[in-house]
C-alpha cells in the first residue's frame, strides 16, 4: 500500500488519494495522509470535518451555541439562523434577543398589560413581573378592577354607601325615628 504525499481535488489516503475530503473551509485541500483539513467549513467538527455540528452549536469548529429556535428545533449549523423562527419572547436572526420592553410574545407583537409603575412584563408570557397597576387585575393585568362596593362604611357621609341618607336622618332627627317598641306606646 503506498501513500501519496500530495493529493488533489479533495481527496486523501492510501491507494492514490483514494477518499474525499471532509468540508474544508474555502475548498481548501485537507492532508494527503490523515484527511485533517487546515480548517473547517463553518457548521462542521475539526479535524476530519465530516460531522456537522449538534446538540445546538453551529459556527466556525461548532464553539457558537444556538438562539432560542421555535420548538426547540437545532439552529443552521453553519450560520446560527433559526429557519423555523423564533421561540416567543425572542426576535432577531439568530433568536438571541429578547423583545423590547413592554411587548411580548411570538415575534414581540404583543403589548404589555398595566404593570407596576416602572416594571415591564416577561418577554415571553406577558406576566407582570412585580404585579398589576392599580385598578387592573388578571393574570395580564388587562382586566379592569371592578369598584367593592363597601356597605358596611363605618363612615356616615361614605360615598359608596346606599343608606347614607338613613344615617343622615338618624343623625339629624333621632326623636323623630319609630321603632317598634316606641309605637306600642
Amino acid at each position: 500500500m503506498e501513500l501519496s504525499d500530495s493529493c488533489d481535488g479533495g481527496q486523501y489516503g492510501p491507494s492514490r488519494c483514494s477518499l474525499s475530503c471532509g468540508q474544508c473551509e474555502d475548498g481548501q485541500q485537507c492532508h494527503p495522509v490523515t484527511g485533517h483539513c487546515p480548517r473547517c467549513h463553518p457548521g462542521f467538527y475539526p479535524p476530519l470535518c465530516v460531522e456537522a455540528c449538534e446538540n445546538k452549536t453551529y459556527g466556525q469548529n461548532c464553539n457558537e451555541s444556538c438562539g432560542q429556535c421555535k420548538g426547540g428545533q437545532p439552529c443552521n449549523t453553519a450560520t446560527g439562523s433559526c429557519t423555523t423562527g423564533c421561540e416567543p419572547g425572542y426576535i432577531g436572526e439568530l433568536c438571541n434577543d429578547t423583545c423590547d420592553e413592554g411587548l411580548y410574545g411570538a415575534e414581540c407583537n404583543q403589548t404589555c398589560g398595566h404593570c407596576q409603575v416602572n416594571t415591564t412584563c416577561h418577554h415571553q408570557h406577558g406576566q407582570c413581573l412585580v404585579g398589576c397597576a392599580p385598578g387592573f387585575t388578571g393574570n395580564l393585568c388587562e382586566d379592569v378592577k371592578k369598584q367593592e362596593n363597601n356597605y358596611d362604611s363605618p363612615h356616615p357621609n361614605s360615598k359608596t354607601d346606599p343608606d347614607r341618607e338613613v344615617y343622615m336622618e338618624l343623625a339629624l332627627f333621632p326623636s323623630e325615628v319609630t321603632t317598634s317598641s316606641n309605637k306600642a306606646d
